[in-house]
């Protein structure tokens, strides 16, 4: 046979049967197996959720979730603290029979003329209404003073009464000389 007759032989050799034809050599080198490149970049496909062993741990969200729970917890527990402490402030409450105060009673005594003395049973519906202001209405019953020699700064006479049900010594104390005072309170 000849190269005419085969129409697959390489141009120059005889087609023998026998013999194989050369085989083309593999190319080497970094270009061994390139593709041929676009012209231009052709964008990469995104996907919506990271590659499986990359990115985040699955079940984050639920990590999240709870974290968020707890965050959530604790300003409300916060939140309810700080309303505690508002409202203690606010309205402090009964300190009780035997507690010291926070606050002064105070008053002012009606048509109190300075250096002048002061009628007890005046003296003591006075301190009967700054009671009834401070504790509410009756609050306080049964209260006695002995008249005032003088009003003036500093003066100053023991009364007694029942507070919330607690027989009491009331110190009146005259803080100026036009008839204000302040009362301290001890159980007797």
């Amino acid at each position: 046979m000849s190269t005419q007759d085969d129409p697959y032989a390489a141009p120059g050799q005889a087609s023998d049967p026998a013999v194989p034809p050369p085989q083309p050599a593999a190319p080497s080198g970094p270009t061994a197996y390139a593709q041929p490149q676009p012209a231009y970049a052709q964008p990469q496909p995104t996907y919506a959720y990271p590659t499986p062993g990359y990115g985040g741990a699955s079940g984050s969200g639920r990590g999240l979730a709870v974290a968020a729970l707890v965050v959530a917890v604790l300003a409300l527990v916060a939140a309810g603290v700080a309303l505690v402490v508002v409202l203690l402030a606010l309205f402090p409450g009964d300190p009780g029979p035997y507690g010291p105060y926070d606050e002064a009673i105070t008053g002012t005594l009606a048509q109190a003329e300075a250096g002048q003395p002061y009628a007890g049973a005046d003296l003591a519906d006075e301190v009967a209404r700054a009671f009834d202001t401070y504790y509410g209405p009756d609050s306080i019953s049964g209260t006695t003073c002995p008249d005032l020699p003088s009003v003036s700064e500093g003066e100053s006479v023991t009364c007694t009464a029942t507070v919330l049900d607690v027989p009491s010594d009331l110190e009146v104390v005259l803080t100026d000389d036009r008839g204000h005072f302040e009362v301290l309170e001890s159980p007797s």
